[in-house]
């Protein structure tokens, strides 16, 4: 006999594997660009990639929506939920290392350039997900 738990994860897991080889196809080219830019540019482009994940964590109710439109079991997102409700005060502490930071132009432009390429990253990752 199966137990609910064990059930819901190997359902989790079916569905994971199915959207992870989807969402790693579309995410490639930003987590890329970040390994790139770590080891032949600057450290500090990595900054741009976390603020980008960590600097606005999505609100609860956005992330019950997308359990629902991707149909995955409700704790494939239990942590980012969490993490909603834990943390809604990273931007403001991101925001204040980066500003204490003594940054060139140059940094600063790969700061940015790094944060825009992680949005289209995602953008492309939940175009997916959502399809």
């Amino acid at each position: 006999m199966t137990s609910g738990y064990s059930t819901t994860w190997r359902s989790l897991a079916s569905s994971a594997r199915s959207l992870t080889a989807r969402a790693t196809r579309c995410g490639r080219g930003a987590v890329g660009a970040q390994y790139y830019w770590l080891h032949h540019a600057d450290p500090v482009a990595l900054l741009g990639y976390i603020a980008v994940l960590e600097g606005d964590p999505p609100r609860e109710d956005e992330l019950e929506a997308a359990a629902g439109r991707t149909r995955l079991p409700h704790d494939a997102f239990r942590t980012f939920i969490s993490h909603a409700k834990l943390d809604p005060n990273h931007k403001q502490e991101l925001d204040d290392f980066i500003d204490s930071l003594s940054l060139t132009q140059q940094q600063q432009a790969l700061l940015a350039v790094s944060a825009i390429t992680t949005v289209g990253g995602l953008r492309k990752v939940f175009a997916t997900l959502s399809a």
